[in-house]
């Protein structure tokens, strides 16, 4: 079969002279369900936003139906036919779903909106392809999935043939990733063809006919997808056999360390909703507890909550002491914490690593505290090479800039100081988003390694996966509420999804 998009000898380089892509030649095939795969900086990313006018290439050549054509722009690429939904969606809160499809290509009649035909062609669409998202309600009241759907839409009504979707599940419920892939059955039945871009590698084999494979830059394969395993796209991207299950012996749950008692948060901006509804659970040392549920649904809130970061009725006791009007700092004492937002929250990305090393540990760490409070320049630079050292950092030494890291080695440094704390509690927020099945693999079995040592660690994930990998405990949180929560064993992804959709019970179980 001739290729409709061929990729051929693509170069990009960031300056000051780091190669993103090296060469790499490519093609797609018309109505086909084409997956890129590789590790974080492989280069997939940037080579789609180079086929979709984002980056410009500084050599090769792009053919579209055999003919070369120069993309510069995301309005040319839709003219010719290629569209990107993101990551990160692109959508208004206070449109209507109507509104967020036609913007920037709004229909007009005598100088005036008028959405009559628009209306028109999108119902069509949506008998077409059984979407069941209503027109006029407002984005901000509907669903993460049907947001989801709406960018899906937003191209659909710009005709174009080829969707690039980058991780397209990162914040989907299993059911909703089900969901999503009969859809996009649907749409490459149509004659459509579809890009998909995911680290979540059982996905990758559900859903392609052939898959490819980057790393560092450089294209390495692409196989139809026919007998191929986890493993084998695994070795793949890394180089090398990667562990893709975490080994790991029984829990031995010890004495609580932690007790949320009635946490409740009311939403500013909504008097009728509340981010935390009467949330209360232990923790034991020797355990991970993990925390589901779609985004949105009081995760973040409750994590905030903890650590002191936003302001929640109740209680929280650490180690039997409440530590509900203590500070962050305060905090910080008897907490570790590796927030999910990593240039954020979690680093400051100016600094070097030795910095961001010590980071908490400056206040803390009385191995690095001298007299009257000043720093121990000698130990500071110890416990950042320890962290380099201990946790696979690749970098040129602790001065580097820790901006200049890949995602993977930002995340364990961030992992290496928290983890070198002397807390015996650990609040881990999405350690792993974002990262390769390499850095995956090693943070998880760290993460195993503190509860093996006695520690209580709350893992909150959007990853499934993850979750049941690594919990010996689960609790799903949907509305700000705890709506269930099992042990590991006695629990199934299946069921897990129901109640973060809000269909596992009214009450939900405890």
């Amino acid at each position: 079969m001739e290729p409709y998009i061929q990729l051929k000898e693509i170069v990009k380089v960031f300056p000051p002279d780091k190669v993103a892509l090296n060469k790499v030649s490519m093609d797609i095939r018309a109505g086909e369900i084409h997956s890129i795969i590789g590790e974080n900086g492989a280069g997939k990313s940037t080579l789609m936003k180079v086929l979709f006018g984002l980056e410009k290439a500084n050599e090769g050549e792009t053919f579209i139906d055999g003919k070369k054509v120069n993309i510069s722009t995301p309005q040319e690429a839709v003219r010719l036919g290629i569209g990107m939904v993101h990551q990160e969606f692109m959508l208004i809160g206070e449109y209507t779903v109507i509104e967020n499809i036609v913007l920037g290509d709004e229909p007009t009649r005598h100088g005036l909106l008028d959405l009559s035909a628009s209306r028109a062609k999108l119902e069509k669409i949506m008998r077409e392809f059984k979407f069941d998202i209503p027109l006029d309600a407002k984005i901000r009241d509907i669903s993460i999935a049907a947001q989801q759907k709406v960018e899906i839409v937003k191209l659909l009504f710009r005709d174009v043939k080829t969707l690039i979707l980058d991780e397209p599940t990162a914040v989907l419920a299993p059911q909703e990733v089900d969901e999503l892939f009969v859809l996009l059955n649907q749409i490459r039945s149509q004659g459509k063809t579809i890009i998909f871009i995911s680290h979540k590698l059982n996905e990758v084999l559900a859903i392609s006919d052939r898959i490819t494979v980057m790393r560092n830059g450089q294209y390495i394969w692409t196989k139809d997808n026919q007998g191929l395993t986890k493993a084998d796209l695994a070795n793949a991207m890394v180089g090398r056999s990667v562990m893709l299950s975490v080994e790991k012996a029984p829990a031995h749950p010890g004495e609580v360390r932690m007790e949320v008692q009635h946490l409740t948060m009311q939403d500013q901006n909504l008097a009728h909703k509340k981010h935390l509804d009467d949330v209360s659970f232990t923790l034991r040392g020797g355990e991970i507890l993990g925390v589901a549920g779609v985004e949105g649904n009081g995760q973040y809130e409750l994590v905030q909550a903890v650590m002191g970061l936003m302001q929640a009725e109740g209680r929280i006791l650490v180690d039997g002491t409440d530590i509900s009007q203590m500070s962050v700092s305060e905090r910080r004492r008897r907490i570790a914490y590796v927030p999910q937002d990593r240039k954020q929250s979690g680093s400051s990305q100016n600094e070097s690593i030795l910095m961001n090393s010590i980071m908490t540990h400056h206040y803390v760490n009385p191995k690095i505290l001298g007299k009257w409070g000043l720093l121990r320049q000698k130990e500071c630079r110890a416990l950042a090479k320890k962290i380099i050292e201990g946790y696979q950092v690749s970098c040129q030494g602790p001065d580097m800039n820790i901006g200049s890291l890949s995602g993977g080695n930002q995340q364990k440094v961030i992992i290496g100081r928290e983890f070198e704390l002397d807390s015996k509690i650990l609040v881990v927020d999405q350690p792993v988003r974002g990262l390769d099945v390499g850095s995956i693999e090693y943070i998880h079995r760290r993460i195993v390694e503190k509860r093996d040592a006695g520690d209580a660690i709350l893992l909150v994930s959007a990853d499934l996966d993850e979750l049941f990998n690594l919990s010996d405990r689960m609790i799903v949180m949907y509305n700000g509420k705890i709506a269930m929560e099992k042990n590991i064993e006695d629990t199934t992804k299946e069921e897990v999804g129901a109640y973060m959709l809000g269909a596992g019970g009214d009450e939900g179980e405890k």
